[in-house]
């Protein structure tokens, strides 16, 4: 897990050992994050390494029927008959959680109480109110991972400030983007095009390591030209009611919307749109003072 541990230098370093260790008896591996891990000049990913991804996409045919088996085989009896007459809770969680099961489960223990409940306190009913209420709570803890980066590490304070405007600029694109449209012509995807700046380029990358974007393949449009294409976090667009399903969906009109979406429809969008003005005097790095020095009568 070197891209949590070691700085960009040391990752380069670990990265270059690594791509010597293959021979035809070992098979290494390491986990690598979109952002924040830094390859060394002779590590080519798909040459030097195959890269897997592990992320379950929730726009895939057999994503809900898996997470429908996982409530079977997690949730004990007593608490999976509370859901029985409100399977579409299941489904709505785990369409939230953007393919990560931890994320669903402990949506799923917020929406039960269990936690809360005890023999004082009778767990609650489920209800659309305390699903909404956890899937707020993960948008949070999700947001929080990309904040955590300010601590983490302190030169980049400013492009997680960055961040946040393009979270916010990208849930408004979307929701004007489905306002008054079909479900089957909803999108979560926006398209932002080429070409992106480094700083522009960094603050994507650090979104997407913190789970509020995922990226997608690029789109040639002609002359139009080359768009890359991201996928927000479906907590996010069900929180900031990005698909403009007025002001309080029922859960079914959120997952038809989800379900029913032509995958290839996206929002259009650029740099500028997204992150604003004069953006390279705002993505600067916050580097300590020089010291200063007086040494006699002159300055160091």
């Amino acid at each position: 897990d070197a891209a949590h541990a070691f700085s960009p230098q040391q990752q380069r370093e670990f990265l270059e050992i690594f791509r010597e260790l293959r021979t035809r008896h070992v098979s290494a591996k390491a986990a690598v994050y979109p952002g924040i891990t830094s390859y060394s000049p002779y590590m080519h990913v798909g040459h030097e390494a195959e890269l897997i991804e592990a992320w379950f996409r929730p726009d895939s045919e057999s994503y809900l029927s898996t997470m429908r088996r996982l409530v079977e085989k997690r949730l004990p009896h007593d608490l999976a008959e509370r859901l029985e007459g409100r399977e579409e809770f299941i489904d709505y969680l785990a369409l939230a959680s953007f393919g990560l099961p931890r994320g669903f489960l402990v949506m799923l223990s917020q929406l039960l109480g269990i936690e809360e409940s005890d023999d004082l306190h009778p767990a609650p009913t489920p209800s659309k109110r305390l699903a909404d209420a956890a899937i707020a709570t993960h948008a949070e803890s999700v947001r929080g991972i990309f904040d955590s980066l300010s601590a983490k590490i302190p030169r980049y304070r400013r492009f997680v400030e960055v961040g946040n405007e393009v979270e916010r600029s990208l849930v408004a694109a979307l929701r004007r983007f489905n306002e008054n449209k079909s479900p089957r012509r909803k999108a979560v995807v926006v398209a932002i095009a080429e070409p992106i700046g480094p700083e522009l380029e960094r603050v994507l990358g650090m979104l997407e390591y913190a789970g509020i974007l995922r990226q997608l393949e690029n789109v040639s449009r002609g002359v139009k030209g080359v768009f890359r294409r991201y996928e927000l976090h479906y907590a996010f667009v069900m929180q900031g009611n990005a698909l403009s399903l007025g002001r309080n969906p029922s859960t079914a009109a959120v997952v038809e919307a989800l379900r029913s979406r032509n995958a290839h429809s996206f929002v259009r969008s650029n740099e500028r749109a997204l992150a604003g003005k004069n953006l390279e005097e705002r993505c600067t790095l916050d580097l300590a003072p020089c010291l200063l020095l007086v040494f006699g009568e002159h300055q160091l």
